[in-house]
Parts: C-alpha cells; structure tokens; sequence
C-alpha cells in the first residue's frame, strides 16, 4: 500500500462470525462425515478427524519453538538502554486510554502518563471514557493535566473497547500515538525510545510492541505463573517472529503506531474481542512491519483464578475470531500476506484456539493411555482412533513439545534473573492446563456470544507487593519520597525488586527511586565499612546501576557465600548509621 490510499483487508469484519463460503464449507465437511460414517463407520471418521487435529497441533508446536529459538538467539537485537539522540524537534506524540468503570484506579495511570519523558506541549493525552460511566469521567477530571482530555464516547453498538479508540483515533492529532490501559505503569522514557526506534527504521514498519511485566507478580502462584507466561511472550515468541518480520500479534497496550498507517487501514474491527491481534494481521497484509520495543509497561496480573479465566477466555475467542477471518479468504490473503507469513499467521493465530482446546483431551488420553498399558489392559479404542504413525506423533508433540517450551520458560526466567519464579517456571504444566479450560469456555462462548467483551476487572492487585516490603521503605503517605534509602538498595539486592516495581509500590517516578539507591551507595562508600570489601563493592556498584555483567556478578556472589544475604542485611544496618552520623534524613 502506498501514499495516501485506503485499504480494505481482504477477509472483513468480525461482525459476522462466519462468512457465507465458511458456512457452507461447514455444511460440505458435517455432510461428509455422516457420509463417512454410513460408509466406514464411525470409528473411521472419528480417526481422522483426530488424526487432523493431531498434525494441527504438531505443527502448531514445532512452529512455537521454532520461534522461541529464534527469539533466544534475536533476544539482543535492537535493544536500547535508552532513548537515542534526538536532534530533530519532538513530534507530536498522542496516549489514549480506553476507560470504562475504572474510577477507582485511574488516578494511579494519570499519574504514571504525567512522568513520562516527553515534552508536555509535544503530548496528547486522550482519556476515553463511556457516556454512561459518569464516575469514571469525574475521576479523570479530578486528576487532568493541563492539555490533556476527557473524550466521552457516545452511545452505540458494540460496547467494546476497540470502538471506543476507533472514537479516539478522530481526536488525534499526534505523528505517533500509543495504547494504555488503566493500571499500566509504562518506563519514563517509552515514547522517546519509540520515537527514536520510528526514525531510525523504515516508513514499513508501523508499529512497536513494548514488553509487558507484572508490579504484583508475587502475589499469588497465579501471578508468578502469569509473569513466566509473559516473559516467554514477550522475551521469546514475540522476538522470534518479529525476527522473522512475520506477523505480529500485538497485545492491547503499549504498543506504538504511526498514526497515518493506522487511518489508512481503518484503525481497529470493534467487533473484534482481541482488536489489536487483528490489527497486526492487517497491517501485515497491508505490507507493513510490526516489531518489538526495547521498553517495558508494568501493569497488573489479574490474581484471582475467576476472572483470569475470563480475561483468557476473551482472549482465545478473539484468536479464534481473527483466524475465522483471515481464512475466510485465503487464497487473496496469502497473496497480501505472503505465503510463509500467511502460514505463519495460521500455525501462531488460527490455531492457537484448536492447539489449546485438544491440548487438555490429549493430555487425558494419553494418560489412560499409559494407565491401561501398564495395567495390561485392552488399548486397542485407543489405538483404532489414534492409528500409527499418528499415535507416536501425537506423544512426541505433547511430551518433547511441551517439555522444550517448559525448558525455554526456565531459561527465560533464569536470563532475567528471576530465580524467584524458577520453581513456578518448572511448574507451568499446572498453567497450562488452566489455559486449555479457559479455551474450551472462549471457544464455546465464540458459539452464543461472540461479541461480549468480558472487561478484566482492576485493581485486585494493587497492595500486593506492599504488604509484604520492609516499612522503612515506604512513606507514610505514599506520595512523599522515603526517607531510607539504604532501604530502597536492600530491596534492589536482598529481595531482588525491580526500579520499575519499586516506583509502582513507593508511588514514585522510577527516577527518583533510582536516584534514593545511588545516594545510599554514595553514602555508603563515603563512610567506610570494613565489612564491605572492595570486591563487593564494585558489583553491588554495577547492579544499582542495572548493568547486567554486574547484576551477574553479585547474584553469583549472594548465591555462593554462605553469608552473603547477612552481609546485604549489614549494608542497609551500615546505611542507617552513615545517614545519622551524616546528618542525613
């Protein structure tokens, strides 16, 4: 697609869940299987269709992985320690947010977007709310910027989110423009990175995915399991195929667009429950790029196994809307597309819904299966509808398919140095299975509602990660920066926080938390300790300065003293004297 022209995808909306030629080519397939049925039983019939299912999944699988290898060896590509050199004047850089029954935490997200890095003349904030959510307005009127404002989204049909930025997207007036959620906490300088990402690559890429992590990953084991799923989303998968530049399946927030590009192919389908998947579908088919950013957005891990189910369960049937669609017309999409990325968008979009669902069934299965085996008993149903070489097929895909992702997400949480989450890592069969009943509940829902936007419900996590941290690191009133800094550097080092989960918990900017750890080790050096030795210093020294080598060489180091923690509980001890012999508060 070039210059100014207007595109149309060759598959439609999601307003109808089945195109007229998927209709019927439904009714051929029900239609062959009765015939098959009077003609070789149904123990025939029932074999292939498990034996389709079965090389859907295998081809799903090794898809996967083949992502997440390239992913792992691309993990270093285009990453930015910080935002390149801008010489030319800022663009104008819009921020949307979609709000609907969000008052309770939406004073937290306008206080994260006022500080970001940008220049407040150069940003556009547009606060999205619904017409008939009169707390939610009031409560970003009560906390709006200078420049920033309230767009009341009117009545309408679908009540979906992706309408509501379809509203916003009028309004905006930004070169570039971003999404966030209500409870995200996105890195200070995530729109200067983007931008300087946007210059330096070419006019075809049009968007930019950031990372997504969790500030309440510990809470729960739901949300340790939630942050190893995203860590190998995210850190593997997504990196993986935007290696490849294959299309992306961009998530809900954060990610950064070329307002041009977006208008171009007619922002997002509102019938869509996963709107942005689609959209990077679409863009793909347009000719463009969607790759990833080197920035992180914190946000909230839903903890509770109810609605977690829910926010899945929309997730997979938006997956199963998109690759409804992009199938409906194939020959014009592989065409768009390009084959290998159109094959691509079928094995990581389309599938995924199908993978999910047998993923639970062949797990069952082959548990009897091994049951009955070893018990002697009779196998021969079993292997009637899993025929060989199907049946071997099947096992290899489930049991060494499964256990390679499981090792990739132990590695990925080892690369971060999570060492906290490795046990849940090693555990994520139990995820998994929880992933599949959420599937089976999307893909039925597909069936009587496939338009219902099941709304994640925020602000279940939000003293998670306070209840727990030492009371000297946080201040009373939570807007007040804390007065012990030495705190902020035992958190950093004993309890292994993050600076960005820190200034979500200590209702900071992350660079006044960074700012609280260097002063505490400058104290620290100044005063003199015979207990911190030279060698400690200096990877104690790289680690609050966030430099990998050194936050290897002190995680080394607490991992192998026997009383390496006892000496970083001293280290706070050592801070608190230097800050009362110093005169400091």
């Amino acid at each position: 697609m070039t210059g100014g022209e207007t595109w149309t995808a060759p598959w439609g909306g999601a307003e109808r869940t089945l195109s007229r030629r998927q209709v019927a080519a439904a009714a051929l397939v029900a239609l062959a299987c009765v015939a098959g049925v009077v003609a070789w039983g149904a123990a025939t019939v029932l074999a292939v269709i498990v034996g389709l299912a079965t090389l859907l999944f295998a081809s799903t699988t090794y898809l996967r992985l083949a992502y997440l290898f390239a992913g792992r060896r691309s993990s270093g590509e285009g990453a930015l320690l910080a935002a390149a050199p801008l010489g030319a004047p800022l663009p104008r850089y819009t921020v949307m947010a979609a709000l609907y029954h969000e008052a309770a935490v939406v004073q937290g997200l306008l206080e994260s977007l006022a500080q970001l890095d940008y220049p407040a003349d150069r940003l556009e904030v547009l606060l999205l709310v619904e017409h008939d959510d009169p707390e939610t307005e009031a409560a970003c009127r009560a906390h709006l910027r200078p420049g920033w404002s309230v767009v009341v989204v009117p009545p309408g049909v679908p009540r979906t989110k992706p309408r509501a930025l379809n509203h916003g997207l009028g309004h905006t007036t930004g070169e570039f423009f971003t999404i966030y959620d209500a409870e995200d906490r996105p890195d200070a300088d995530q729109l200067l990175k983007a931008v300087s990402e946007f210059r330096r690559l070419p006019q075809s890429v049009a968007a930019l995915q950031a990372r997504l992590d969790f500030y309440n990953s510990r809470q729960n084991a739901l949300t340790r399991w939630f942050t190893c799923d995203y860590a190998t989303h995210f850190g593997l998968l997504l990196s993986g195929i935007a290696h490849h530049r294959h299309p992306l399946p961009l998530g809900g927030t954060s990610t950064h667009f070329r307002t041009d590009v977006i208008r171009r192919v007619g922002g997002w389908d509102a019938w869509n429950v996963t709107e942005d998947c689609e959209l990077g579908m679409r863009l793909a088919a347009a000719g463009f790029v969607s790759l990833r950013l080197a920035s992180v957005t914190m946000e909230e891990a839903v903890p509770r196994l109810r609605p977690w189910v829910r926010q899945r369960s929309r997730w997979v049937k938006g997956y199963a809307q998109t690759g409804l669609q992009i199938t409906r017309a194939p020959v014009r999409s592989a065409r768009a597309m390009g084959l290998r990325p159109y094959l691509s968008a079928l094995g990581i979009v389309a599938a995924a819904p199908v993978a999910l669902v047998a993923q639970i069934v062949f797990w069952a299965v082959l548990a009897v299966y091994v049951v009955l085996r070893v018990s002697g008993a009779d196998v021969s149903p079993i292997e009637r509808v899993f025929p060989e070489p199907l049946l071997t097929l099947g096992m290899v895909s489930l049991i060494v398919g499964n256990f390679v992702v499981l090792a990739a997400h132990v590695a990925e949480i080892y690369h971060l140095r999570r060492h906290d989450l490795v046990a849940y890592a090693v555990a994520m069969p139990i995820y998994w299975t929880l992933a599949s009943i959420a599937a089976w509940r999307g893909v039925l829902q597909l069936l009587w509602s496939p338009h219902f936007w099941e709304k994640t419900e925020h602000g279940m996590g939000g003293a998670a990660d306070v209840g727990h941290l030492p009371a000297a690191v946080l201040s009373p009133s939570r807007t007040a920066p804390p007065r012990d800094g030495g705190a902020v550097l035992e958190l950093l080092v004993r309890h292994g926080r993050t600076y960005p989960e820190l200034a979500v918990v200590l209702g900071l900017p992350e660079a006044e938390v960074r700012r609280l750890a260097l002063e505490a080790l400058d104290r620290l050096h100044a005063f003199g300790d015979s207990r911190v030795e030279p060698e400690w210093y200096a990877p104690l020294a790289d680690y609050v300065l966030g430099q990998d080598a050194g936050s290897g060489e002190l995680a080394d180091h607490l991992e192998r003293a026997p009383d390496a923690r006892a000496w970083v509980a001293s280290v706070r001890r050592e801070l608190e004297r230097s800050y009362r012999a110093g005169g400091g508060e």
